[in-house]
């Protein structure tokens, strides 16, 4: 993960929350113009950073030096074949005693994960795209304790990737979302994603009087009335820069 990446996962949790760049160095203890200078891109120090993330509920991972992430893939490539040669080993002892084989699909960590469905729809964040059915492309595996602390099933959410630039710098083209699809009810505020006659997009809901608006964060991109016939497909709860 890269500085860049860092403020993008503070950005997008203070964005989730509804908080000011002044209510999240209030809440984390620091100086008013703590956040701000973050968010501008000045690199912190790692116990400010430390103290930013705790307080906006997020997780500081350090990476052992020297390893890239093509390292770290090949040794995860490594034990996954290692346990599928295992599986298979296995699978013929019980078919040779008369037993039930068994699944091909196991899970990397039985116990206290649970995996969300990745779906082939391209949300686009801009200017539409997306006419393609639904089809699933694999799963990312959450830990049970974190969905339960944020009240998501893992069945009732998907993973879809977002296209185009209308909602950066919140969500960067490219990146990947978890979308609660149990929430389709409006609230201002918060992003959800849409199903329009022009595409899938993604964008935070705003009501003025009783108009609803979609709103992206870009300035480029300024705000536009509910499109007749949109529906919500469900609402962003979290977001990764790649998967």
């Amino acid at each position: 993960m890269t500085p860049a990446d860092v403020v993008a996962a503070i950005r997008f949790e203070m964005h989730r929350r509804g908080w000011s760049a002044l209510r999240t160095a209030r809440e984390a203890g620091l100086p008013a113009n703590a956040i701000r200078y973050v968010l501008e891109g000045r690199e912190p120090r790692l116990g400010r950073l430390i103290e930013i993330c705790n307080a906006l509920g997020l997780k500081l991972y350090v990476q052992r030096t020297g390893a890239s992430a093509d390292d770290d893939q090949e040794l995860a490539g490594n034990r996954l074949q290692r346990l599928e040669s295992i599986a298979r080993t296995l699978n013929r002892v019980v078919m040779e005693v008369g037993g039930d084989p068994i699944p091909e699909e196991l899970p990397p960590v039985a116990a206290g994960f649970r995996s969300v469905t990745m779906v082939d729809l391209a949300s686009a964040a801009p200017d539409g795209a997306a006419a393609a059915p639904e089809q699933p492309s694999g799963v990312v595996w959450f830990r049970s304790d974190w969905l339960a602390e944020h009240g998501l099933d893992a069945a009732q959410c998907s993973i879809i990737k977002v296209r185009g630039e209308s909602m950066e710098p919140t969500f960067p083209d490219g990146c990947s979302v978890l979308v609660n699809r149990t929430s389709r009810g409006r609230q201002a505020g918060r992003t959800f994603v849409l199903r329009t006659v022009d595409g899938v997009v993604v964008k935070r809901l705003a009501l003025e009087g009783r108009t609803w608006f979609l709103v992206s964060s870009h300035p480029d991109w300024p705000p536009v009335e509910w499109p007749a016939g949109a529906e919500i497909v469900g609402r962003v709860e979290w977001m990764a820069m790649s998967l």
